[in-house]
């Protein structure tokens, strides 16, 4: 079964996103940011969505998220594997012909369906996950210096402590479920287990 743009044009339409087809198979759109900085200078994160033999596999990532490039160059990738570890749900492709790191998420559909919550977590991860370690992988590309906070001599998981504050900060605030359910959805991802949802360009 697996999925369409057509369908997935109408998802994001009824989550209210501004999107644009790109090629017969992809569809682009924009998140702003809080700390992530794209190579233009900008808050901001472009998304792609792509889809795969006849709509069977999805692919949601961010091109040219990151450039690899200069002295601290191992550390940044030691960083970026510590983050996937932490999170399981991104993973970081390189592409040595021009030092790209673009973060990713996949998965095959097949004969399933794609949901239009399954689609939004995708979205929200991605955007909510970049924007909290971005400041993580810059230090470590622009000093060699991996820091990750630390919690009672042990390494926290900064991106599940970042998650349940934001969870209890929408519950204080009365937000709907709706808007806190990605984030639920996320932290429960994570081992031992804020931004609010991305805002559209």
């Amino acid at each position: 079964m697996g999925t369409s743009i057509s369908e997935i044009s109408g998802f994001l339409k009824e989550t209210g996103y501004r999107f644009e087809q790109f090629g017969e198979n992809q569809i682009r759109l924009g998140f702003t940011t809080q700390n992530y900085i794209n190579p233009l200078g900008h808050k901001s994160l472009l998304l792609l969505i792509s889809l795969f033999e006849d709509g069977r596999y999805l692919a949601v990532s961010a091109p040219l998220a990151m450039k690899l490039a200069g002295p601290h160059a191992d550390a940044f990738v030691r960083a970026c594997m510590m983050f996937q570890w932490q999170t399981k749900l991104i993973q970081f492709e390189y592409d040595d012909s021009d030092g790209e790191i673009r973060p990713v998420i996949e998965f095959p559909l097949e004969d399933a369906p794609l949901t239009r919550t399954q689609l939004n977590r995708c979205l929200h991860g991605m955007v909510t996950l970049v924007d909290e370690v971005y400041p993580i992988l810059k230090k470590a590309l622009e000093t060699g210096v991996i820091e990750f906070p630390k919690r009672g001599g042990a390494a926290a998981n900064p991106i599940r402590d970042m998650l349940l504050a934001k969870i209890a900060e929408l519950e204080r605030a009365g937000a709907p479920e709706a808007q806190i359910a990605p984030l639920r959805a996320l932290l429960a991802m994570l081992p031992g287990g804020g931004t609010p949802p991305p805002t559209a360009i």
